[in-house]
């Protein structure tokens, strides 16, 4: 017993104590740094290369995740994930909406588009992607986000209104003929449209919102909009019993 605490002391005298150090060659355990310098070393910093990121930081819209809980840009201020795939949006698949640098989805646009006008453009009207029907005998319009039809091709009018989506009937002097087959007899004769004024079978109403009386009428203007002037720019109509003036002059009132 004695020979061998004698060797052990010997052992020791000449190789030296490690005072408690793992031998030589030996792992010495992990060596936490902060390389980033943002307070956390990266024994716990899921990313130490990007001071942006570390426990405790605040959830931004960047793509990363910042708050090391294992989810990106889960903040509710966070609509998207910057630079993730478009989404689809608007009453036609081909609309898209791309994920601002903010974390906010930007504008729904048609694809390659850089605007869109969705009060007057009636391939997407209202909402993007609404394409506006067809009229009949005219062409598809917008207007304040409504789909609504453009002038009535040469030798066809509206005479129905908005009863029939377009200009449905053919006139031949005051007589109108209608696609069934039914003829309406008009007091004027019907005037053609240009741009955005329709054509109105007779004169109904002064000009705007004007007011015209005499001793036995008083005629208001209709909701508010301008008639249109008769053939040749006419503003009056007359019959053997009526005449009617389109708005006020200085001398008639």
């Amino acid at each position: 017993m004695l020979r061998r605490l004698s060797f052990c002391v010997l052992a020791v005298t000449a190789f030296g104590c490690n005072c408690g150090q793992p031998p030589s060659g030996q792992d010495a355990g992990p060596t936490c740094v902060d390389k980033d310098g943002d307070g956390s070393d990266s024994c716990s910093d899921c990313n130490d290369n990007d001071a942006a990121i570390a426990p405790g930081k605040a959830e931004v819209c960047d793509a990363k995740d910042n708050d090391c809980n294992g989810k990106v840009d889960d903040s509710p201020a966070c609509e998207c994930v910057p630079g993730s795939q478009p989404k689809t949006c608007g009453k036609n698949s081909s609309c898209q909406q791309t994920c601002g640098a903010d974390g906010k989805l930007q504008t729904c646009l048609p694809p390659g588009a850089t605007t869109v006008d969705l009060q007057t453009d009636p391939a997407n009207c209202g909402v993007c992607g609404n394409a506006c029907p067809a009229p009949v005998n005219s062409s598809a319009a917008c207007k304040k986000g409504v789909c609504t039809r453009g002038p009535c091709k040469t030798g066809f009018f509206d005479i129905d209104g908005a009863k029939t989506f377009g200009c449905e009937s053919t006139c031949t002097g005051r007589v109108c003929t209608d696609p069934q087959g039914a003829s309406v007899t008009l007091s004027n004769d019907p005037l053609p449209e240009a741009g955005a004024v329709f054509q109105v079978p007779s004169s109904g109403g002064s000009f705007g919102d004007k007011l015209q009386t005499s001793a036995s009428h008083t005629n208001f203007g209709v909701l508010g909009e301008p008639t249109p002037p008769g053939a040749g720019g006419a503003v009056e109509s007359k019959n053997d019993v009526y005449r009617h003036f389109g708005g006020f002059t200085a001398s008639k009132r």
